[in-house]
């Protein structure tokens, strides 16, 4: 019963620290966004932009 009780602290402990990490990345990546939003943007996005036609296929990933 005892051994029951220490691995019940210690289940708890660890999922404190889950949620501890997982709000932190939360507040990391609204953060990220957030500074995005605020630069501007390095270069104009150009407007007529097409595909590009290869004379060779490229291989194909393994």
């Amino acid at each position: 019963m005892l051994q029951r009780s220490k691995n019940h602290i210690q289940g708890t402990a660890m999922f404190s620290l889950i949620a501890l990490y997982f709000a932190y990345r939360r507040d990391v990546v609204t953060a990220e966004r957030h500074m995005a939003a605020l630069t501007p943007a390095a270069a104009p996005v150009a407007q007529d932009a097409r595909p590009v036609v290869l004379d060779t296929p490229l291989p194909l990933a393994a």
